[in-house]
């Protein structure tokens, strides 16, 4: 939301706002992959399956896992977004999809 807002106040500036936006989505995407991994270490339920974030079956679950989790935020996104237009008309889309890219 704070990032989308930046954009609309700096507008001549978006070049650089939109290299900000994409190296800080960067920056949460491999910080919640380590933070994932980090979690997935203290599962008592994946150490009985032999299936540690260290080995082959532990790295395919949490791609599995992550990638389904991506797939709900996406939805839930694409959900909000065409739920604003039919409500909001195209006049305030903008900012809707501003906020969720």
């Amino acid at each position: 939301f704070a990032l989308g807002s930046l954009a609309l106040m700096f507008s001549k500036h978006h070049r650089l706002v939109e290299i900000l936006q994409n190296t800080l989505a960067m920056s949460f995407a491999w910080c919640f992959l380590w933070s994932t991994r980090w979690l997935a270490l203290g599962w008592s339920l994946l150490q009985e399956l032999h299936a540690e974030p260290f080995t082959m079956e532990g790295r395919i679950l949490m791609a599995l896992l992550l990638s389904s989790a991506a797939l709900a935020v996406i939805f839930v996104l694409d959900t909000v977004e065409d739920g604003a237009h039919e409500a909001w008309g195209e006049g305030s889309m903008r900012r809707v999809s501003k906020v969720v890219q």
